[in-house]
């Protein structure tokens, strides 16, 4: 699951590199549309904690669908890349054994969290990174890249209907 360090945060599969440069609050965002691949992928893996996001920030679309089914080795990663002309987010979800642990360094001495609907939701930043992290029911999901107030706001269309 989650691991807690004096500056860093880490869970089990590869960070992107690099980040958006977007801020701002929920007027750019335009919603995700029709039933995406993220949507299908989630439903044909039984994934029922959380649905493909609602509300994207504007100008972003669908990129790649990725998934890794390992079930011999108990290892499962689905990773959703989002794009727009210059800067890109990605929703990792992951269950079971990884392969390396991606660590982002927090700028601040306490790691921000908030609770939407009973789930605590962890946010953490740099310089170079931002993401919202949460598990549920045996998953564990990170938004990472773009501004918090966006990766917040997609967090959030995901676990509320």
């Amino acid at each position: 699951m989650f691991h807690f360090g004096e500056e860093t945060f880490s869970s089990g599969h590869d960070a992107p590199e690099g980040n958006g440069d977007r801020t701002g609050d929920d007027a750019g965002m335009e919603s995700a549309g029709e039933i995406s691949e993220f949507q299908k992928a989630l439903d044909d893996h039984g994934i029922t904690g959380v649905k493909a996001p609602s509300r994207l920030p504007d100008g972003f679309a669908p990129d790649k669908v990725l998934v890794t089914d390992l079930n011999e080795a108990g290892m499962f990663v689905l990773n959703v890349l989002y794009r727009n002309s210059d800067a890109r987010i990605n929703i990792v979800v992951t269950q079971g054994n990884s392969s390396a642990p991606a660590q982002i360094q927090n700028n601040k001495e306490i790691v921000d969290s908030y609770t939407i609907n009973g789930i605590d939701l962890f946010v953490i930043q740099n310089e170079n990174n931002q993401a919202v992290t949460w598990a549920v029911d045996g998953y564990e999901y990170q938004v990472i890249g773009g501004g918090v107030d966006q990766l917040k706001l997609i967090a959030e269309s995901m676990l509320i209907d």
